[in-house]
């Protein structure tokens, strides 16, 4: 049965009883249709509301104290970063955790940032790092294990 019907097309509908008539009318279904027609919008902006407030995939969360570090995880397997692009803020510390789902040892390393910043997990393991980038701009992120960057272990990390 199609969730939308025209009241006409509507025979019977069965639902769990619980001492109950076993059926449900044609008038009784188009109401439970309307109850439902108002409640999912409802539903759907406070989901959309949820996850706007979290930011996008990729971005530093910023809903903590001032000075607080700005939180980044990324995956890292073979041969990719999840999320490849990380999107955070200038002049404020970033604490990055590299999780290594795959099967051999993975670095994430951007380059070109001012001093160095790696953050190295073994198989299986989680690491932590800590920056605080101060110049905005677009910086290339790499594995630096050998191969790992010519297979496409790749990523971006943008500072505004």
């Amino acid at each position: 049965m199609r969730a939308w019907m025209p009241v006409d097309q509507v025979q019977a509908q069965v639902v769990p009883t619980h001492g109950r008539r076993a059926r449900m009318d044609a008038r009784e279904v188009c109401l439970m249709n309307t109850r439902l027609s108002r409640f999912l919008p409802l539903l759907l902006a406070g989901l959309l509301l949820a996850s706007g407030c979290a930011g996008p995939a990729g971005q530093a969360g910023g809903g903590g104290q001032p000075g607080a570090p700005q939180q980044v995880t990324v995956q890292a397997s073979e041969f990719k970063f999840e999320p490849a692009s990380v999107t955070v803020r200038a002049n404020q510390p970033v604490q990055v955790t590299l999780r290594n789902t795959g099967s051999v040892l993975h670095d994430w390393t951007v380059q070109s940032l001012d001093g160095q910043v790696q953050v190295t997990a073994q198989s299986g393991q989680s690491a932590t790092g800590q920056f605080t980038p101060t110049r905005p701009g677009t910086y290339r992120i790499v594995c630096t294990q050998p191969g790992h960057e010519q297979a496409g272990m790749v990523g971006q990390l943008t500072v505004q």
